[in-house]
């Protein structure tokens, strides 16, 4: 999302978009999680700023998206699945903010909205620390046909 802009070609036969983007907005932005601040307002604070920015260009790419006037859905970001469980604890707290802004986004859009937080939710659905294994892909592919079936 945080390239540049692009119009991408649709099959002509396209009948509904599903949105899945942000995860790597939030990778790039994860070093704000080992700066030192002086308080946990300060902490919160940068946070808020790193969400605003995030939220602003969210929208932008989701009226885009609208402006081709098929029914979409949208997908919040998947916690992943981190060994170290301060780590995990940590990373889905600060993706809180992400999938937050994705949730009021799709909803001031009208868009139904799967939350990969709950799809992908067991260690198995995970490959890597960040990328589905076959299982995740299956259960996320699951969710975007019933959710098509059900917009």
């Amino acid at each position: 999302m945080k390239s540049r802009a692009r119009r991408c070609s649709l099959p002509s036969d396209a009948s509904h978009l599903v949105v899945s983007t942000g995860g790597n907005d939030a990778l790039s932005d994860v070093g704000v999680l080992t700066e030192n601040t002086a308080t946990v307002a300060e902490a919160l604070w940068k946070i808020a700023q790193i969400g605003d920015r995030f939220e602003q260009r969210y929208r932008r790419m989701l009226r885009t998206v609208r402006s081709r006037k098929l029914p979409t859905i949208v997908c919040t970001i998947y916690n992943g699945n981190f060994r170290d469980p301060h780590l995990q604890i940590v990373t889905a707290t600060a993706l809180a903010i992400f999938n937050d802004a994705i949730i009021r986004a799709a909803w001031a859009a009208r868009c139904p909205i799967i939350d990969l937080r709950t799809v992908c939710d067991e260690p198995e659905d995970y490959a890597k620390e960040i990328e589905p294994s076959s299982r995740g892909s299956e259960k996320i592919a699951a969710a975007v046909v019933r959710a098509v079936m059900g917009a």
